[in-house]
Parts: structure tokens; sequence; C-alpha cells
């Protein structure tokens, strides 16, 4: 079973994201460090992918300024820890892409395979807001989703695009050996 990592600001969208892949009921709630420690579960078996997930504390970069940036970093660049991830899903509040790509771009260029789940769509979309995604996604190298934490949109092409930047990744160590 692959493991990915949930990462991103706090107050992104993380944890509803989580609740919807693996059928958990954690309480996302607005402030920030409300998740100090990581929650894992599997995908449910609607999506018919076998993940394993690691929703991380929020962070706002890799460099770790308070406990719950240092629980994230330790999940994805620890080489003891028992399930590193193979790939991350990196999540961003779609009203404030200027601050919370930031971070996408600095796990990307650490070697992540990464799809951004850009979320707070339904804002968005209540604003008339209309992203570009093809423009952000040649810009980080990275498949990019939009989601609706609300109503659960884009969950199922997140777990497609996920599938396929490990199915990559998978054939890329294996011609390696």
């Amino acid at each position: 079973m692959n493991t990915v990592a949930l990462s991103g600001a706090p107050n992104a969208g993380k944890t509803t994201l989580f609740n919807w892949l693996t059928g958990s009921k954690y309480k996302a709630v607005n402030y920030p460090g409300s998740t100090v420690d990581f929650y894992t579960g599997n995908t449910l078996n609607l999506y018919q992918a076998d993940f394993n997930i690691i929703d991380t504390p929020g962070t706002y970069s890799l460099a770790a300024k308070t406990p719950e940036e240092e629980v994230t970093i330790k999940v994805l660049f620890n080489d003891n820890f028992a399930n590193k991830p193979e790939a991350t899903i990196v999540v961003v509040d779609g009203t404030q892409l200027a601050r919370h790509l930031a971070l996408a771009k600095q796990i990307i260029n650490c070697g992540y395979p990464t799809v951004i789940a850009i979320t707070m769509a339904d804002l968005l979309k209540k604003e008339n807001c209309q992203l570009h995604i093809e423009n952000i996604q040649q810009e980080l190298g990275a498949p990019v989703v939009l989601v609706d934490g609300q109503l659960g949109g884009g969950v199922k092409e997140l777990i497609l695009k996920l599938k396929s930047i490990i199915g990559i990744k998978n054939k890329i160590e294996m011609r390696t050996w």
C-alpha cells in the first residue's frame, strides 16, 4: 500500500479532504494549530485505490517554526518514520493561491511526486473567479485538481491523478533495478 501525505497551510482544507478520502469524521476547525499531530487512514473502497493517507499539521513552509510544523517535516523527511510517504497531495486554499503555492513549489522541488488540490472551489465559484488550472500545472510541473470540500467534488479526479503519478514513480523505480 502506498502512503500519501496531505500537506498544506493551516486551514487550507486538509482535514476535510482527509475525511472525504478516508471516510473519517475528524472535525475541521478554523484556527491555526488545530491539527497538532498526524492522522492516518486508508482510502475508501469506492475510490478503487489502496492508499494510506496521512493528514499532517498545517505549515507555511518547509522551515519549521512551530512544533506542529516540525511534525509535518518529520513525516515528509525523516527516513526513520515508519510510513514515509511516496507522494504528497499539497492542499492549497484557492482564495490564497499566491501564499499557499510557495509551499507546493518547495515540496515539488524536494522531489516528491505531487498532486495539488485547490480547495475552496465553492467560494471561488461564488465570487465568479476563474482559475487557469493549465497555467498552474505548467508552472508547477504537477497535476492540479479543484476540490469542493462541501460536496466532495474533484476527489475522484484527485485519486486518478494520484494513481497516475505514483504509477509513473513506480515504473521509474523498476527501471533503475
